[in-house]
């Protein structure tokens, strides 16, 4: 048999061999979008307390994104079920985002894995760094999709290891400032936009309207009657009705109205940064470990 009978015979076996070995196999695109819907639900664990890891994470409703990857990011968790109600009970205008930042081209001192630090760009262990134009530990800054908490967890290492800390010590002392920082930042957030003109263009029409009616409601019945039980009751009672009246023609634009006893409450929603405060000063209080 000729080279060209038996090359004629064999090919095709072999390509119907190949066929039978590959056939019943998951393709690798299935492969690596299995892979991928694994890492997401890997990063997207969260205990039953509320806290799962810093990394990437998919919450589409969500109105807290965790975007930092600095110093420690590898080892802290994130208390977003407290983090998520803060936000809820504020109920903000947009998002709030929390990333780090570079503090300054005179930093020297970076972090290890271990909590050890390393020297960098000429500076001794232990030599201090200028201050002059050094950024703050944590700033908020107004974006388009809300509002952006910035860690500088750059300076944060610089500072810790001038008061000679480093390993576990750094590492402890680094996490709790962090949760401070995270703290305040919130409620720095929550602040600026409810007693702020910052981002609402309404909030001094809101202010004059929140100071104008307890004046008009308890001025015009004191004028008439004279203070007493009874006419500080009708006062209170105008007052309640003047602002559910202005809530309910104005819904949702003087102020955010979350439940339908939100309607008494004032214009300036200083009761919002209250509760804010309150619970991040109580159950909120630990949002990082």
């Amino acid at each position: 048999m000729g080279l060209e009978q038996r090359a004629g015979q064999i090919a095709p076996q072999e390509f119907n061999f190949s066929q039978k070995k590959f056939e019943g196999k998951q393709p690798i695109k299935d492969l690596r979008n299995t892979a991928e819907e694994t890492l997401n639900k890997e990063r997207n664990t969260m205990s039953p307390d509320g806290f799962e890891p810093f990394g990437p994470s998919d919450y589409p409703n969500a109105n807290f994104v965790n975007g930092y990857r600095g110093n420690f990011s590898y080892i802290m968790q994130i208390n977003r079920k407290a983090v998520e109600k803060v936000l809820k009970i504020a109920h903000l205008d947009g998002k709030v985002y929390l990333s780090s930042f570079d503090a300054s081209s005179k930093r020297s001192i970076e972090a290890n894995s271990d909590g050890s630090i390393t020297a960098k760009r000429g500076l001794f262990m232990g030599q201090k760094i200028e201050d002059e134009n050094r950024e703050p530990l944590y700033k908020v800054k107004a974006v388009p999709q809300g509002w952006r908490i910035e860690i500088n967890d750059k300076r944060m290492v610089d500072t810790l290891s001038e008061k000679g800390l480093s390993g576990e010590k750094l590492k402890k002392e680094f996490i709790s400032n962090f949760n401070g920082f995270v703290n305040a930042g919130l409620l720095q957030a929550v602040m600026r936009e409810k007693l702020s003109e910052e981002k609402d263009t309404n909030f001094k029409g809101k202010v004059l309207l929140f100071v104008l009616q307890p004046v008009l409601a308890f001025g015009f019945q004191f004028s008439a009657s004279g203070i007493n039980p009874g006419s500080i009751r009708f006062g209170a009672i105008f007052s309640l009705f003047y602002i559910g009246l202005g809530n309910l023609f104005t819904y949702n634009r003087l102020r955010k109205t979350d439940n339908p006893l939100e309607i008494f409450m004032p214009f300036v929603e200083v009761d919002k940064v209250a509760r804010t405060y309150s619970f991040l000063q109580g159950k909120g209080r630990a949002l990082v470990k």
